[in-house]
């Protein structure tokens, strides 16, 4: 119980970046690219309503039905729901952080609805071969389950990213992302063999502040309090110097990659 109270404050924050986007299709007209360098600024404006934006693209989608833009415009859709369910969950966590009870509330259920739509146009772009952004597409449907609290889903999601594209840079992102579920299952032998797993393979990644998290939580379930603490004392150490834990990089960097595609100058840098 120790570990899933642990990893309750960080369901919010399960982070992978996306894959490298294919180069922008020649031959866009001016209103298909005006019609999505429209949609792509609205998802860019701080505090923007994300209906407006998953109306925007969907909008997209209907008028430029065979643009070869469209899985950008369905990951963009599963990206402002995904950005809308977060926040209602991440507001949720902090109204009930003083309270045990946080644990045990049911699924909320705008949150539910919206990671729900976020999976449907997620599947939209996992079965397009063309954009490139499948991978990432599949790391976010783990992710939707994850947050759904469907641990055995999110497994199973995570996995597929390396089942279909084994030479994806995100195949050691998607391993973490088992090893959370793992570890929301409190299934600690499964997560500490996925560790090893994870070290072995891609030994970059032993230093990121989330593997180290899985390691300290790992720790203190064996009973091996003093490895525990000195490892999740580097993981708030890392916070106090950069909040790595709290930001969705998997969201901005896949996002940012979309957005490149843009016409040059249609859309200024955002800091996110």
């Amino acid at each position: 119980m120790v570990a899933r109270a642990a990893l309750a404050a960080l369901s919010l924050s399960l982070c992978l970046p996306g894959p490298v986007l294919a180069a922008k299709t020649a031959g866009h007209s001016t209103a298909e690219e005006d019609a999505f360098s429209a949609a792509a600024e609205m998802y860019q404006e701080t505090g923007r309503d994300k209906m407006a934006v998953v109306q925007a693209f969907e909008n997209f989608i209907s008028q430029f039905s065979d643009s070869p833009r469209v899985a950008d415009a369905y990951f963009m859709v599963g990206e402002a729901y995904l950005d809308q369910a977060l926040s209602i969950l991440k507001a949720e966590a902090s109204a009930k952080k003083n309270s045990a009870a946080r644990l045990l509330a049911p699924k909320n259920p705008a949150a539910a609805a919206a990671l729900e739509r976020a999976r449907k146009a997620f599947m939209e772009v996992a079965v397009d071969k063309k954009s490139g952004l499948a991978p990432s597409a599949l790391y976010r449907m783990g992710k939707v389950a994850y947050n759904e609290k469907d641990w055995t889903r999110a497994v199973e999601d995570f996995r597929e990213v390396e089942k279909r594209f084994p030479k994806s840079y995100i195949v050691p992102e998607s391993l973490l992302g088992v090893i959370y579920a793992d570890l929301a299952l409190e299934q600690f032998s499964q997560a500490e063999a996925n560790l090893f797993l994870l070290g072995e393979t891609y030994p970059v990644f032993l230093k990121e502040p989330m593997v180290l998290y899985a390691k300290g939580i790992v720790s203190l379930h064996k009973g091996d309090y003093s490895a525990a603490e000195a490892t999740l004392k580097q993981v708030w150490l890392l916070r106090r110097m950069v909040s790595i834990i709290a930001q969705d990089s998997a969201s901005t960097e896949a996002t940012e990659r979309v957005l490149e595609r843009l016409p040059r100058g249609r859309v200024v840098a955002v800091d996110y």
